[in-house]
């Protein structure tokens, strides 16, 4: 249970949180690129748009669900380029 002496810090703290979450958002839906994700049913590898990082997308192989990874300090590959593929 929040004390309510509490409750402008938890606001605070929350619309800071908010911010945060709305330039991250922003910044991600301005990448361009692609990004490798690896099927976990099928084992295959496919490529995303770097804006999908962090979101679960449908595999084109076999239609499941597939977790792409966040972007780590690795620039994703330019759009209109191809990632090398893991064998399939």
């Amino acid at each position: 249970m929040l004390d309510l002496a509490q409750v402008p810090v938890a606001q605070s703290l929350l619309a800071k949180h908010d911010r945060e979450l709305d330039l991250a958002q922003k910044a991600k839906k301005n990448l361009v690129g692609l990004i490798k994700a690896r099927c976990e049913e099928c084992g295959r590898t496919s490529e995303f748009e770097a804006r999908d990082a962090g979101t679960l997308q449908v595999c084109p192989h076999c239609n499941a669900y597939v977790d792409v990874p966040e972007l780590t300090g690795e620039p994703p590959t330019p759009a209109g380029t191809r990632a090398p593929l893991d064998q399939e």
